[in-house]
Parts: C-alpha cells; structure tokens; sequence
C-alpha cells in the first residue's frame, strides 16, 4: 500500500510529474487510473499470498494461495498490456527527445518481457508449480521495483539537470546584458574571471550530461537485474564455472588452534578467474570511459556553477575529477583481474624510473601540468604573453596548454614553459590594466 500510494504521489492531477517532470496529462491520467485499481485488488492478495505461504500448509497453498496468485499477476499482466502499448498510450506520449534514445528501438522487446512475464508465470500456477510461480514472482517483482526506481531517479536527475540548463541559460544572458550596459551607458565592469559561455556549448552540456545519465543508470539496471534473477537461473551463473585463470590472494582467515581456539591469521588462497569477471571488467571499463568522458558536462551543469565562479577553479576541478574516475575505474578493472597493486607495485616503479629517464619532458610536462591546475600560475580564460606570443589561455590538457593569440591561431605550448620559464600574466589577480597609448 506504500509503495503504490507512494507511486500514486506522482501521477496526480498536480503531482510531482505533471507539475515538475512536465509529464503530460494523458500519461499521468492513465497510470492513475490503474494504480487505483491496483490498490483495490493488490493489497488483500497480497497478504492472502503471504499468509497461506506462511502457514506450510501444502493443501492451503495450492487452492487459496494459488487463486489469489493468479489473480494478481493476470492483474500486474493486463495493467502492463493497457499502459506500455508500444502504439499508444503512454509510450508514445513521452518526451519527443525519448524517440530518440538507444533504447527506443528495443521497446517492444521490453514491452513483450513485461506483459509475457506476469501471464506466463500465471500459467505456471494453474498447471501446479505453485511453489515455483512464488519464487519467480518475488524476483519479477524485485525487478518491476528496480526499473520503477531508476526511471523516477532519471526523472529527478533530468530535472536537475534541466533547471541548472536554465539557470546558465539566465547568467548568459545576463551578462550580455551587463556588458552591453557596459558599451552604452559606461557603468562599471562586472567582476569575475568567467567568460560568456557560448549557447552551443551549454547544449552540448547539456547532451552529454544527459547522455551519461542514460548510460550509468542502464548499467545499474543490468548489474542489479543480473544480482536479483542470479539466485534463481542457474544459467546465469554459467559464467562463474567457466575459470580462466587462477591467482594467489592474501586473506584474513579463521583458524582453529588445538586448544579449541580460534583465531585470525593471514593466509595465501588461491581464487579463480572466471567469464563473469571479465564481464563486469568491461562494464566497469565502458563506464570509466562514459565517465570521464562526460562527467566534465555533468559537473558543470550540475555542481561546480554553485561552488565557485571562477572559470579556472571549475576547470582544475573537473580535470582532477576526471584523472581520478579514470585511476579508479583502472584499478577496479584490474583488481576483477586479480592484480592488485602489491602484485605490480615493483614493476611499476621499475617502469616509472625507466620511462623517467627515456620520456623526462613527457614526465616534466604531465606533472608541470598538475602543478598548474593546483598553484593556477595561469586559468582558462588568462591574458598571458608566452615568448612572442600574446593571447588567451583556452586548454589545460596532460602534456600541453593551448594558447590562441588575436588572430585565432593556436600555440600548443608544453606544461614545462609555464613553470620553468618567464610568463607574463595579464589577469592573474585583477583584470584592471593600464593600457599606455602612444600619440606621435
């Protein structure tokens, strides 16, 4: 009953999706209407279902237990039939932009799997495998739960995103404002190192803040559907037998002693490798590579607009965040694989001291790099004149800075220059200048 009237909350006339998602009235009306129905019908099943199974009474079980089990899920069959018609209904009532999507195209495939589940396994109880139509039923409705939860957390999420859209939308415009204020009546300059953020650049943002929202979420989902029916397919488990490989891992072990005593000590086992491993090894790497692809976009979209103005600080931080997922998602990848870093920690130091010695400025331009994103000499968006050259900082990548001068052309200048050599910095601390004219 909680959790359907919790699920009613959003479909109201002036709920939470009509009023905030901008979920259109025909969807919320439907679903409503349905989820009334199902609180009529659902609630007393439900406790008819877990009170007869309770009982282990095999006689109570098979005519009580199985009347009012195919009732609800002939129920659960006919809401999913009427509401997530592929033709109508509310499917063809979400947003234009879901048409779109990747998974649009595998929406019949979804709509069969929702609607054949409830009926077939109501057909599993009427032959007799009541016991069996129970367990099943438990994970198609762990599942039903799981993909319902996602959906309303991307609601939340796109929501989020959609009102950071607007508000970075708002500073755009008023800053134009404000320097067209400037050119006309002469009043002051506003203050703040960040520069007018261009209209295609927050789209792009946008999309790909969106876009990783989408591919996180669906891993979630497939790592926990595979979690939930696991236990009860053994053909899922097919790939924990399969074993590749083994490797030695130190443990912490339980240990009897003969006086009956027992005690921890570390222990070698021996573990294997198997399919599944390398599977979620690469769902792990697909995600470290969505991640640090996207999670520039998604941070500045979501968080880092409200931490801090200067365009320089959210650039070091989205550019350390990104540096992190990726050790992170490396690790973790590898540690499915069994090398853990006491296994490779002298072959990579041997490593490091050998590539120190044969790429030093590779080495001295990535580590003058990190000290330019934490000591911040120079930020996106500086006057700075390198060598001959004058113009504006425009990249901070791992080997190099880009550097485009007045007249558009690029100067990729290593890290090195920066720290090492003379730099002259127009805007490091204020962006007031003396401009000194000569008049022959």
């Amino acid at each position: 009953i909680f959790t359907l009237m919790l699920l009613l909350c959003f479909f109201l006339p002036n709920g939470i999706g009509r009023k905030y998602f901008g979920w259109r009235s025909k969807i919320t009306s439907d679903v409503q209407r349905w989820i009334l129905r199902l609180l009529i019908i659902l609630p007393g099943l439900v406790f008819l279902i877990e009170a007869v199974h309770s009982q282990d009474q095999e006689l109570w079980q098979n005519s009580l237990g199985r009347i009012a089990m195919v009732i609800a899920l002939l129920s659960l069959g006919l809401c999913a039939f009427r509401l997530l018609r592929p033709a109508d209904r509310a499917v063809t009532q979400m947003h234009d932009s879901g048409r779109h999507a990747r998974l649009w195209r595998f929406r019949h495939l979804g709509y069969f799997f929702v609607v054949a589940t409830p009926i077939s396994l109501a057909v599993l109880a009427i032959v007799g495998y009541y016991h069996t139509t129970f367990h099943l039923t438990s994970r198609f409705t762990e599942t039903l739960w799981l993909a319902g939860g996602l959906l309303l957390l991307n609601a939340i999420i796109a929501r989020w995103l959609d009102v950071a859209y607007r508000r970075l939308t708002l500073q755009r415009y008023q800053r134009r404002n404000a320097q067209s204020a400037v050119t006309v009546t002469g009043s002051p300059v506003p203050e703040g190192n960040a520069p007018d953020v261009a209209k295609e650049d927050l789209d792009r943002a946008n999309r790909r803040s969106r876009q990783m929202l989408r591919s996180v979420l669906l891993v979630v989902f497939i790592v926990c559907v595979w979690g939930i029916w696991s236990s009860s397919l053994p053909a899922l488990r097919a790939l924990d037998r399969v074993e590749l490989w083994h490797y030695t891992s130190t443990v912490n072990a339980p240990i009897t002693t003969f006086e009956g005593q027992v005690v921890r000590e570390t222990v070698e086992e021996l573990r294997p490798v198997t399919l599944a491993d390398i599977g979620l090894m690469i769902l792990v790497i697909i995600l470290t590579v969505v991640a640090a692809t996207d999670i520039p976009a998604f941070l500045q979209m979501g968080v880092i607009q409200r931490v801090h103005d200067d365009i320089g600080v959210r650039y070091a931080i989205v550019t350390v965040v990104r540096y992190v997922v990726i050790v992170v998602g490396t690790i973790i990848a590898f540690g499915l694989l069994g090398v853990s870093w006491s296994t490779v920690q002298w072959l990579v130091a041997a490593m490091t001291v050998g590539l120190g010695f044969g790429l030093q400025e590779i080495f001295a331009n990535f580590v003058s790099g990190l000290i330019i994103l934490f000591e911040r000499p120079i930020r996106i968006g500086d006057t700075v004149t390198i060598g001959d050259t004058v113009g504006t900082v425009t990249r901070i990548r791992i080997r190099a800075t880009t550097v485009t001068d007045w007249d558009r052309k690029e100067l990729i200048v290593p890290n090195k220059e920066f720290i090492t050599g003379r730099l002259v910095n127009w805007t490091l601390s204020d962006q007031v200048l003396r401009v000194v004219m000569r008049v022959g």
